[in-house]
This record gives structure tokens, C-alpha cells and sequence, in this order.
């Protein structure tokens, strides 16, 4: 059962939102969380992680279940976070998130806007000759575009997916509006996604691609 590595040494684990903030000096982007007395964070997350997920017995995901309504019972601010109790991957989700440090919006945004609406390598080099094909994605790819241009702005890399309520939060402290961008500004972080992310390099079709209003 869980409590069995409940006391287990604290081992090394990435907060990429604290990160950001110390390497920034910006505030208020990551969450901090109270967990249950004698529960490692980590090593219970090592527990629960894939591929066991989708070997859960019954027995395992309650007291996973458990975990999720103890963790929003000793922080309210993890109620506002929609998690589908029916489904093992939302809960060990949300609850990677809060070991993870990530605030309850972006926690909430990655479960509900974010995670099951992601293009593969295959569609986006499909794209390459049609971009109208990327048009179930434009969401997607604002989002990360948006990451791209902070990213040089500030000279560090976003290594999670924020929520639109934190990008305006960076967006208020730093006076960098993410959310308008020139067609050219676009473009070129744009080309800055195909390449970090797919490593393509974009062919001068990429320029006809404006995914937006």
C-alpha cells in the first residue's frame, strides 16, 4: 500500500514553476501544498507513476482516491481544480501537479483544456504541405508560442504548461504581452516551436500560417 514508501528519503524532483520564479525574480506562479503527516511527496508519486497507473487494483486506486480528497481537504485552494474521479489518469495528474508545485489553475487548465488536445510529431510534419490541418490545434500552439516569446524575453525556458490566468500574471509583473503579438513576432516564435519542440526546420510555407483572428 501506499504507506510503504510514505517515509522513504526525500529524493530529487523538479519544480519547474519555483524554478522559473528563482530564476526570474518574478512571484507568485507555483503553489506550496501541506501533505498528509509522514507522506513523501516524492516517493509517493514514485509509487503511483506510470505505467502502474493502468494496473491499479480497485484497492489501490481508493486509497489513491483518498490521497486526492485528503490533499484538497488540507489545501481549499486544490477545490477549484476539476478532476474526473472516474478516470485514474485525471487523479494521478492532479495529484503529480501538487507534488510537482504547480498552482490550482494550471493544474486545473493541464486535466481540462490542455492534456488531451496535444499534436503529434506525425501531424504537425503531415502539416507541412496543408496547414489548415493544424486549425484543431490553434490552441495548442497559441499557448506555446506564447511560451516562446517569454522564453526570449527573459532568456528562460517555461518547462510547464501554464494556464492563460498565469501567463497574465507574468504578463502584469514583467509589461510583456504575450497575447499580442505581430504577425511577425508570431511567426517567427512559431518557426522557434516547429524547431525546439519537432526539430523542422520551417519551409516557407510556415509563413501563410497565421492561426489566429
Amino acid at each position: 500500500m501506499l504507506n510503504e514508501v510514505w517515509t522513504l528519503q526525500q529524493q530529487k524532483y523538479s519544480y519547474p514553476a519555483v524554478e522559473f520564479e528563482a530564476q526570474t525574480g518574478l512571484t507568485g506562479l507555483s503553489g506550496s501544498y501541506t501533505w498528509p503527516n509522514g507522506m513523501c511527496p516524492v516517493a509517493t508519486m514514485d509509487r503511483i507513476r506510470h505505467p502502474n497507473i493502468i494496473a491499479y487494483t480497485q484497492e489501490i486506486y481508493d486509497e489513491v482516491l483518498g490521497l486526492a480528497d485528503a490533499l484538497i481537504a488540507l489545501n481549499p485552494d486544490l477545490a477549484s481544480v476539476r478532476i474526473n474521479r472516474a478516470d485514474p489518469e485525471s487523479v494521478y495528474h492532479f495529484i503529480s501537479g501538487v507534488a510537482s508545485r504547480f498552482n490550482p489553475s494550471d493544474i486545473d487548465f493541464y486535466l481540462n483544456d490542455y492534456a488531451f488536445n496535444i499534436p503529434g510529431r506525425s501531424v504537425i510534419m503531415a502539416c507541412r504541405g496543408d496547414w489548415s490541418t493544424l486549425e484543431p490545434f490553434e490552441d495548442w500552439i497559441n499557448q506555446h508560442v506564447m511560451m516562446q516569446y517569454i522564453k526570449a524575453q527573459l532568456g528562460v525556458e517555461m518547462r510547464w504548461i501554464p494556464s492563460p490566468s498565469t501567463l497574465q500574471h507574468i504578463v502584469d509583473q514583467t509589461g510583456l504581452n504575450c497575447f499580442v503579438l505581430s504577425d511577425d513576432e508570431y511567426m517567427f516564435h512559431f518557426a522557434g516551436l516547429l524547431r525546439d519542440r519537432y526539430g523542422l526546420s520551417a519551409d516557407p510555407s510556415v509563413t501563410e500560417y497565421v492561426p489566429r483572428a
